[in-house]
């Protein structure tokens, strides 16, 4: 199994149970510390059952269990939205699409947007520029009633001539967004930039270019749950569907907290069982790509990366 392989047979010809003594053998016979990611499309694995004795019934102190639902001895699945903005996104894209593949143009605007971090080095323009939409995006998450994290604030960069017109239009003044505003105070902040740039659009200090571009519009419009012609739309209440995916209670990357325990030689279950088709095949090439990036990064350094073997079962009836 330290390369490629594919097993195959029909259903109950005992492929589970093969897989089951194949993670055992590699934990205790292994010449080397291996860790092992197995991604469970039924709960077989991680759970009791009438097929044969579970990995962790087998290996209790060595195997670190997943589920997307609050149970007792299992570490939540779900990432902070909040927190880990690039892999939360890229969750409601996945839902809000197979939800409606036929979006209105504002909607698919919004979809296609880009929400990575700028890296290191980039033009500081490119970073404040992403933490504009970033809290945009935070407050459409909130007004979907994605719950926050307690005492929740973000921060972005808005030029004087920006602040003055937003207060003037809102008839107060609001705090400087690069000290921090609270969610509420960041979604009325943003319709009210919305209402202030139909009237007259918005320059940017810096580049001469609209300050709204067509990522933070459909941010805006989406936000309003209006068009770019002021029709009423569904706008943020699309992404609602996949608030069961997001934790307001988790601190670190889901992603890096099972890397890291497949990194030590732990065996990782990642229940699976109460995702649709597409949740868990996206989150399954979540995690593949998570630990394929990660040991390349490793091995580009000239340090040998940690043996990790993942394993993953389709199901066809």
């Amino acid at each position: 199994v330290a390369n490629r392989t594919i097993m195959v047979g029909m259903t109950r010809l005992g492929k589970s149970n093969c897989v089951k003594t194949l993670v055992a053998a590699t934990h205790l016979l292994g010449q080397k510390r291996v860790g092992q990611i197995i991604l469970d499309p039924d709960g077989g694995y991680g759970n009791s059952n009438t097929h044969g004795i579970s990995i962790f019934e087998k290996f209790p102190k060595e195997t670190v269990r997943y589920s997307f639902h609050d149970q007792l001895g299992f570490r939540g699945l779900k990432n902070n939205f909040y927190r880990e903005i690039q892999d939360g996104f890229s969750i409601i894209k996945t839902v809000v699409t197979n939800a409606k593949p036929n979006m209105a143009q504002d909607v698919s605007s919004f979809m296609a947007a880009n929400l990575d971090e700028p890296p290191v080095g980039a033009p500081v323009g490119d970073t404040k520029r992403w933490e504009v939409n970033t809290a945009a995006y935070q407050a459409l998450l909130y007004m979907t009633d994605f719950p926050p994290p307690p005492n929740h604030r973000v921060k972005f960069e808005a030029n004087q001539n920006i602040r003055t017109q937003v207060d003037l239009q809102a008839q107060k003044n609001f705090p400087d967004p690069k000290n921090g505003l609270d969610l509420e105070t960041t979604v009325d902040w943003f319709l009210t930039l919305r209402e202030v740039n139909r009237a007259t659009t918005l320059i940017s200090a810096g580049s001469g270019k609209p300050w709204v571009d067509v990522q933070l519009e459909s941010q805006l419009n989406m936000l309003a749950r209006k068009n770019g012609t002021d029709n009423f739309k569904n706008g943020y209440k699309m992404l609602a569907a996949a608030a069961r995916f997001h934790s307001p209670a988790r601190q670190d990357d889901v992603l890096q907290e099972i890397y890291d325990f497949a990194e030590d030689g732990l065996i990782v279950v990642l229940d699976l069982s109460s995702a649709t088709e597409e949740m868990r095949e996206h989150f399954s090439e979540r995690i593949a790509r998570k630990v394929l990036t990660e040991n390349r990064e490793i091995y580009v350094q000239g340090v040998t990366p940690p043996y990790i073997t993942l394993y993953a079962e389709e199901c066809h009836n």
